[in-house]
């Protein structure tokens, strides 16, 4: 009978032995679990700063392109209002030149 309660008592410390071992494993796997989830957060984070400085970078390039193109509408119009001028200044000329022949 005594041997069987040696054994029990060995068993039993035996299986303590397994069981804490069990435990701090599964602690160990928490923490790593919990640093696994902090890397991730902090990955969406500046995943999610990276598409904000892209939507900003996006919408600059917009502004951008449609101020050029009112820059180019401008251009246009400045280079038919010159044009314009250019006639004017041609039949001015003519008109001078046949006010000059009938003053001679």
């Amino acid at each position: 009978l005594r041997i069987f309660i040696l054994f029990k008592s060995i068993f039993n410390t035996v299986g303590n032995i397994f069981k804490t071992v069990a435990d701090t494993f599964g602690t160990v796997a928490n923490v790593f679990s919990t640093v696994a989830n902090i890397f991730s957060t902090v990955a969406n984070i500046f995943s999610k700063v990276a598409n904000t400085f892209s939507t900003v970078a996006n919408i600059f390039s917009k502004v951008a392109n449609t101020f050029s193109t009112v820059a180019n509408i401008f251009s246009k119009v400045a280079n038919a209002f010159s044009t314009v001028a250019n006639i004017f200044s041609t039949v001015a000329n003519i008109f001078s030149k046949v006010a000059n022949a009938f003053s001679t």
